[in-house]
């Protein structure tokens, strides 16, 4: 039996429906390009807010503010569920050879609101108590740096775990939406997978992505600092190709990896139904 390469695999699959993958690029892109306008739009009703949360008080803020939350979040994840229901389709058509029906956008939107909103909240809580704690260490002074560093440490780990678990829920829930249609079963199975370790493994491979990426870059970094970058003229020149270098290599290796996730939680899934 041969022996899987995610990586090998994930890039044939990628090189054989490149024309998928390009559609799927334009949907991000454009889904990008949204979100800076939408950014845009949530600073001017962020500064209404803020003019009325400054005359309340007490609970009364609160309850604003997360008002404010849960309202920008639905408009988040109608965005978002719009863009990644395109991509599921695309997903669909490149394993299947099936299109996704629009009709069950707004169950898709439901099942993304329900996931989402209940995290979004339970979020909101924890950064709010984060907040308030290293505001009260700031405040009163911080006596031992050393624990103060381990809190953020701790603190820097407990978010990136809830970030992942969050994220592998997510995408569980989306490939499984592509084989059922009751919203319970989807979110039932999906909690029950986003807790088994083989959920997890596509991260192994994430890690070694990244990691090569780390070497490449500490080798184009120590090329270009011995070899080129040599002196202040060689700045004003090359500079600009120096930082344009690092900015490409970054945003390929992480639109790689999204790829790659995207395909690997797809077939993931596909095998976990078998």
């Amino acid at each position: 039996m041969q022996k899987k390469k995610p990586i090998r695999d994930s890039i044939q699959i990628m090189k054989k429906n490149w024309k998928d993958i390009g559609v799927m690029l334009v949907f991000d892109i454009l889904f990008v390009l949204l979100l800076f306008n939408l950014r845009f739009i949530s600073g001017k009703v962020n500064g209404f807010f803020f003019v009325l949360l400054a005359k309340l008080t007490g609970l009364a803020s609160l309850i604003a503010l997360l008002f404010l939350v849960i309202i920008e979040s639905i408009l988040l994840i109608a965005v978002y569920s719009f863009f990644k229901y395109l991509i599921l389709g695309n997903l669909l058509q490149m394993f299947k050879k099936k299109d996704l029906k629009f009709n069950r956008f707004f169950s898709f939107l439901g099942l993304n609101c329900i996931i989402s909103i209940p995290l979004f909240i339970l979020y909101f809580v924890f950064f709010t108590l984060i907040m308030s704690y290293l505001g009260s260490l700031l405040s009163t002074g911080i006596n031992n740096i050393l624990s103060f560093l381990a809190n953020l440490v701790f603190i820097a780990i407990l978010i990136l775990i809830l970030m992942i678990y969050f994220y592998t829920l997510l995408n569980l829930a989306h490939n499984i939406f592509l084989r059922e249609s009751r919203l319970w079963k989807i979110i039932k199975k999906s909690l029950i997978n986003s807790f088994r370790f083989r959920s997890y493994k596509i991260y192994l491979t994430n890690l070694r992505v990244i990691f090569i990426y780390l070497v490449f870059l500490f080798i184009y970094y120590g090329f270009m600092k011995l070899f080129v970058l040599t002196s202040i003229q060689s700045y004003l020149k090359y500079g600009g190709i120096y930082k344009f270098g690092l900015i490409a290599t970054t945003v390929l290796t992480f639109y790689f990896l999204l790829l790659f996730n995207r395909i690997n939680f797809y077939q993931n899934s596909v095998k976990g139904n078998k």
